[in-house]
C-alpha cells in the first residue's frame, strides 16, 4: 500500500492539474506564493517565509516518502507547467488506514477550480493506491474558502475541534471534515 508513495514518486493528472514531487526549481515559485499573508494565516508556513526554509522543507520530503508518513506534491497547470500550490498527505497511519490533507493556493491561482482539483486527485489516488479508507481535513473555522473546497470534493462536516491547532502563537479552532473511501 504505502510503497506507492516510494519510489518512483507518482505524477498523477487529471489533464487540467497535475501533482507531482517537489524539486529545487520550485523553491522560487514557493517562497513568492507564501509571501501572501493568507498562507502563513491559515497554515504553519512561518512569516516571512524565505528560499532556505524552502529548501529546508523539500530537504525533508524525501524521508516522509521514504518513511511512509506522508506525500507532499507540487501543483501545477498540467498544460502551462506553472506553479499553483501545495498539497499533500500527512500524518499517514498504516494501521488504521487513514491520513489528514492539507493544501494552499497561491494568490494569483486562487478561484480557479484548482484547489478542488487537486484535493479530488489526491483523495482518489489516497483511497485507489494507497488503499486508504479515511481522509480528514482541518481548516480553521475563518477560512470558510477551505471550508468550501472540502464540501465541493465530498468531505463531510464533522465538528468542530476546539483550541486544535497553534498557528502563529494563537490556538484555533478548526473544523473537521472527513471523506471515507466508500463516500
Amino acid at each position: 500500500m504505502l510503497d506507492s508513495i516510494r519510489t518512483p514518486y507518482p505524477h498523477l493528472t487529471d489533464g487540467v492539474i497535475t501533482l507531482r514531487a517537489f524539486a529545487y526549481e520550485d523553491v522560487s515559485a514557493v517562497v513568492a506564493a507564501c509571501q501572501d499573508p493568507e498562507i502563513p494565516r491559515w497554515t504553519v508556513v512561518p512569516t516571512p517565509y524565505t528560499e532556505d526554509e524552502a529548501r529546508g522543507w523539500f530537504d525533508t520530503h524525501e524521508a516522509i516518502r521514504a518513511t511512509g508518513i506522508g506525500a507532499p506534491f507540487a501543483i501545477l497547470d498540467a498544460e502551462t507547467g506553472v506553479f499553483v500550490g501545495s498539497i499533500g498527505l500527512h500524518d499517514i497511519d498504516g494501521r488504521s488506514h487513514s491520513a489528514e490533507v492539507g493544501y494552499w493556493i497561491a494568490r494569483e491561482m486562487r478561484r480557479m477550480g484548482f484547489a478542488s482539483r487537486a484535493l479530488s486527485l489526491i483523495s482518489q489516488w489516497a483511497f485507489n493506491d494507497l488503499a486508504l479508507v479515511r481522509l480528514t481535513l482541518l481548516a480553521d473555522v475563518r477560512n470558510r474558502a477551505s471550508q468550501l473546497v472540502a464540501e465541493k470534493c465530498g468531505y463531510l462536516r464533522e465538528g468542530v475541534m476546539r483550541s486544535a491547532r497553534e498557528i502563529k502563537n494563537e490556538r484555533c479552532d478548526m473544523v473537521l471534515y472527513a471523506r471515507l473511501a466508500t463516500d
